[in-house]
């Protein structure tokens, strides 16, 4: 009898709990045959290597079919005692870092000069599978204790990919310091923030957590507000948001781009997947405690962002400084605490996504042949439309849209954050984003400039060169993306791109209906 009943426990678990999961448990499965597969191979030269990315790029489109024919997007489910939850909110974003790492693997792959790889590249696949495994469990974590062990988990993942390819730089020893010494801060700014909101909730699934914080605020002790801050302060150095943002321009600099893509893209996302479901489900009745230190943050980063940015002449730095500004635009929309603004802010950070895979797309394939290296200075674009027009204006489409110039999606993204920052009377804040944003502009035509209109004032020979396939891909699908968030009423239709694809714009009436269902899902999960 104690054998049935244990047979009739484990199936009815299983039934209710782990089919649910099984896309993560079947990437777990390949993913583990994938590292076994890759360890055997005793020496990966250039050919074997294309060929390896290749196939951990099928091995994500199996999992994301996984994903589509297992998930019901109707349905939400909290499974394992309310440790994960299964929504739409978390679909989207697993699907998002899913398709964010293909495409840094596309461009990687296509790159003629990947000597960075040679000695580092057992490492690097095995650490990247790994970060991904954590951070498709990171969107749908619906407990403290969950949370923790994900995060720290994809957090050692991040600490060894940056080492692998510092490590040989003159600082390098530094740099990997720094960012370790950061990240256990960080981890202590979390594990304290969790025991002293355990000590006053006695719980750590979101849900009960959530249910004590509906109490009156004169109920709430101090604990209970140096749990929360501790918390998100742990969160701002995950973004690399001011006063937690020391680590970033460094590491940024110091890595492979298509590493500091991967840092600046997914891993960004995966961050911003729990942190608005914490701040807006989980201690959304304690916003008016929550909202002066975002609002801080979000001056300070758009502030300081700026002004580090607009003196580098390192595109590396400039974009880590940009991602700095750019956490403080989101955290702009995050602060009104309105449906509205979670909607902009999700917009916006997708919108915000899509450039930068566009940007570094093209930074990771257009070479300097004389010297058979990437970009790596905003001086090294010099004579750019001369050697290759196309690349050009590429650059110039994705520059203006990052700038906030209509009618591109930068614009659009920005535009609404504003908007919902003045419904929500934040006055100020809306003024001084505005103000930044305008200033911004001078980074972006600094670079457009020195394209487009500068030349060499001594005399050497430099090419552009971009690989065939990458002007269609980055190109048709930028612009896709890049024009394709206007208003309803506006009705244009692309020029056709090396006659191979013709695009219509996309309605924004569909994209608020995807963003209306995923906060309305954020905020009433279960309803």
């Amino acid at each position: 009898m104690a054998i049935l009943s244990i047979n009739f426990n484990l199936t009815t678990i299983f039934q209710k709990d782990f089919l649910f999961i099984l896309p993560e448990i079947y990437f777990g499965f390949l993913l583990l045959g994938f590292i076994l597969w890759v360890s055997w191979l005793k020496y990966i030269g250039r050919i074997i290597r294309k060929l390896i990315i290749q196939k951990f790029i099928i091995l994500l489109f199996f999992y994301l079919i996984s994903i589509f024919l297992v998930n019901d997007f109707n349905i939400v489910k909290s499974i394992f005692s309310s440790t994960f939850l299964i929504d739409y909110y978390s679909i989207l974003f697993k699907v998002s870092i899913i398709l964010t790492t293909i495409c840094i693997l596309i461009f990687t792959s296509y790159r003629s000069n990947n000597s960075y790889l040679d000695n580092d590249w057992l490492g690097y696949i095995i650490l990247l599978g790994l970060s991904l495994f954590f951070m498709v469990l990171l969107t749908a974590v619906f407990d403290l204790l969950s949370f923790y062990v994900v995060l720290e988990g994809l957090s050692l993942c991040l600490y060894g990919i940056a080492t692998l390819f510092i490590r040989h730089l003159r600082k390098g020893s530094e740099l990997a310091m720094k960012y370790f010494v950061m990240g256990l801060l960080s981890t202590g700014f979390f594990l304290f923030g969790i025991y002293l909101i355990y000590a006053e909730t006695q719980a750590t699934s979101f849900f009960k957590i959530k249910e004590f914080f509906i109490l009156p605020e004169e109920k709430l002790t101090l604990l209970s507000y140096i749990g929360l801050t501790c918390i998100l302060f742990g969160f701002f150095f995950k973004l690399g948001a001011v006063p937690c943002h020391i680590w970033v321009a460094d590491i940024y600099e110091g890595v492979p781009t298509p590493i500091t893509a991967f840092f600046s893209i997914t891993v960004k996302l995966a961050i911003f997947s729990i942190f608005i479901r914490i701040l807006f489900f989980t201690f959304l009745d304690v916003f008016y405690f929550w909202q002066f230190i975002l609002i801080c943050v979000s001056f300070l980063s758009m502030l300081y962002g700026f002004l580090n940015a607009i003196g580098t002449d390192s595109l590396k730095r400039l974009l880590a400084f940009g991602s700095i500004n750019q956490v403080g635009y989101i955290f702009m929309g995050l602060s009104c605490g309105t449906f509205e603004g979670v909607q902009s802010s999700l917009i916006y950070l997708f919108i915000y996504i899509i450039m930068l895979l566009i940007l570094f797309g093209l930074l990771l394939n257009t070479q300097i042949t004389s010297f058979n290296g990437t970009i790596s200075s905003i001086s090294d674009l010099c004579c750019l439309y001369k050697n290759n027009p196309l690349a050009a204006w590429a650059y110039f489409c994705v520059l203006l849209s990052m700038g906030g110039i209509p009618p591109f999606a930068g614009f659009l993204g920005k535009y609404y954050l504003f908007l919902a920052t003045i419904h929500a009377e934040l006055y100020l804040l809306a003024f001084f984003g505005l103000f930044i944003s305008a200033l911004s502009m001078l980074i972006y035509l600094k670079i457009i400039k020195t394209a487009i209109f500068e030349v060499l004032t001594v005399y050497k020979s430099v090419y552009f060169k971009i690989d065939e396939i990458l002007p269609i891909l980055i190109i048709n699908l930028g612009l896709f993306y890049i024009m394709g968030w206007l208003p309803l009423t506006w009705v244009l239709e692309l020029l056709v791109i090396f006659n191979f694809l013709e695009i219509n714009i996309m309605w924004t009436s569909f994209i608020f209906d995807i963003t209306n269902q995923i906060v309305f899902g954020l905020i009433n999960p279960l309803i």
